[in-house]
C-alpha cells in the first residue's frame, strides 16, 4: 500500500514537472513549487500512514487491510474501535466491510444508550453520539 502511493505520487509529480516544463518561467516556477509542496505533503502522510500501522501492529491490532501481514490481527473499526474481523480470517470485501463497520457504529450506539460499561479494546475513545 504504502509503495503503491508513493510510486503514484511519484508518476504524478513527474507529470506535473514534464507539464510546466512547457509554460512560461514565471508560471513554471510558481507551478514547481507547488507540486515540490505537494510532493513533500504526500511524503509526510506516507510516512504518517507508516508508523500508525506499526503502532497498531505493536497494539496487536489494525484498522486496515493492507496485505497478507495484516492477517495475525484483529481489524478493528476506526470509529468505536470494535472489532470487525477476527485474527486470523480472510480479509473483508468491500460490501462485508461497509456492513461490519455499519453494525460496529449501531451496536456502540447501543451500548451507550443501555448505559452499560462501555470499555473499548486498545484505548480506543468513545464514538460520538449522533
Amino acid at each position: 500500500m504504502f509503495l503503491f502511493s508513493f510510486c503514484g505520487t511519484l508518476a504524478l509529480g513527474l507529470l506535473l514537472l514534464m507539464l510546466l516544463n512547457a509554460l512560461p518561467r514565471p508560471v513554471a516556477a510558481v507551478g514547481s513549487m507547488i507540486g515540490v509542496g505537494l510532493l513533500l505533503l504526500a511524503g509526510i502522510a506516507s510516512s504518517m500512514f507508516f508508523v500508525q500501522s506499526r503502532r497498531e501492529q505493536k497494539a496487536g491490532y489494525t484498522t486496515i487491510w493492507a496485505d497478507e501481514s495484516r492477517r495475525p490481527y484483529n481489524e478493528v473499526d476506526p470509529a468505536t474501535g470494535l472489532i470487525i474481523r477476527l485474527a486470523g480470517d480472510d480479509p473483508l470485501t468491500g460490501p462485508q466491510s461497509r456492513r461490519a463497520r455499519a453494525q460496529a457504529k449501531q451496536h456502540a450506539r447501543e451500548l451507550r444508550a443501555s448505559g452499560a460499561p462501555y470499555h473499548l479494546p486498545f484505548g480506543w475513545i468513545r464514538p460520538w453520539k449522533r
